[in-house]
């Protein structure tokens, strides 16, 4: 556990004591307390107290505190506090046992296991401290950042062969403004074993060709951004001209379509997710000289008793009120 056996202290004029260093090495080997002994010996212009210590090396890179906690006890702990913090470091560990139960689901007697992991979900800044948060139920533990949590199904060793929970995920439908390459996002993932869901775009997608995806974070954006007087869809290949074209073929020609795949890595029959995007362009007013940090002025005829209409007079009369969130001064025309 050490490298040097022998070495030379130096103390200097006028000094009673000196450092010299023992390289230790560390091994993965879970030990108790080690120690080794240092000899002093054939001093030079010095007389020496001690010939010989002892040094004790403890193996705390090995021995790392554990703390398994699972949901009942948590609930033990308190009835009223649903929120439980645990601070540490990158030498603790936490493991989150979820919550496991038994049950005759088919009533012949034979009892089914039933366990349900925590889930990871973001973070929480407390008094500076980050923490990661992980929920179940009505249960909430922060653990700060940089302790080892292990809390997955697959993880826990809970999962069986051939028994693979699907992964799942969403994205929330909308339209997006041309001009711009964000798309869609996930609004949220699961999955049953823990396991980390992989994203990508299936290629044989009409659109694939035209976008990009974080596989870690599912987010869709577009190589370009698209341009709605001259949509590049698949709908659309083969027409140059977009200039004559009504605005409903516009819009349908401003229609992308892609799959996206989630995969959780398990290797099993069902370890991909599907889900098909529809992603609609919206039209913006993009003409030479627009402004778009200007608000549109609008207004609206006032019919009321002041309106007034004469049979055969030259002038006839309507208040009308106009509005413009900018204050601007309205002309009329």
């Amino acid at each position: 556990d050490y490298t040097d056996t022998s070495g030379t202290l130096t103390i200097a004029a006028g000094s009673t004591s000196g450092t010299f260093a023992v390289p230790i090495t560390s091994d993965s080997t879970a030990e108790s307390v080690e120690t080794l002994t240092v000899n002093l010996s054939g001093a030079s212009n010095a007389t020496l107290g001690r010939s010989s210590s002892t040094v004790s090396i403890e193996n705390v890179s090995v021995f790392n505190d554990v703390l398994n906690i699972n949901l009942q006890t948590l609930w033990q702990m308190s009835w009223d506090s649903r929120t439980w913090t645990i601070r540490g470091d990158s030498t603790d560990t936490v493991r989150l046992l979820g919550h496991e139960s038994s049950y005759d689901n088919s009533g012949d007697g034979s009892a089914s296991t039933f366990f349900e992991p925590f889930r990871l979900n973001g973070q929480q800044t407390i008094d500076g401290v980050v923490y990661n948060v992980y929920d179940l139920w009505d249960a909430r533990v922060l653990i700060e950042v940089g302790v080892t949590v292990v809390y997955s199904k697959r993880d826990l060793g809970k999962t069986v062969a051939g028994e693979n929970s699907q992964p799942d995920f969403w994205y929330k439908w909308k339209t997006v403004n041309e001009n711009q390459t964000d798309a869609y996002t996930i609004q949220n993932s699961w999955d049953q074993d823990g396991d980390t869901i992989t994203y990508s775009i299936d290629p044989t997608s009409p659109d694939a060709a035209l976008f990009n995806i974080d596989s870690a974070t599912g987010e869709v954006t577009f190589k370009v951004a698209p341009d709605y007087e001259n949509p590049t869809s698949a709908s659309a290949s083969g027409i140059t001209d977009f200039s004559s074209l009504s605005n409903q073929m516009l819009q349908q020609y401003n229609q992308y379509n892609i799959t996206v795949i989630g995969n959780d890595g398990s290797g099993e029959a069902n370890a991909t997710n599907t889900q098909q995007l529809w992603i609609n362009v919206r039209n913006l007013p993009d003409y030479d000289g627009y402004d778009p940090t200007n608000k549109v002025p609008f207004f609206k005829e006032m019919w009321d008793d002041q309106t007034t209409f004469i049979d055969d007079a030259t002038d006839q009369s309507v208040q009308i009120k106009g509005y413009d969130l900018d204050f601007d001064t309205l002309t009329w025309t």
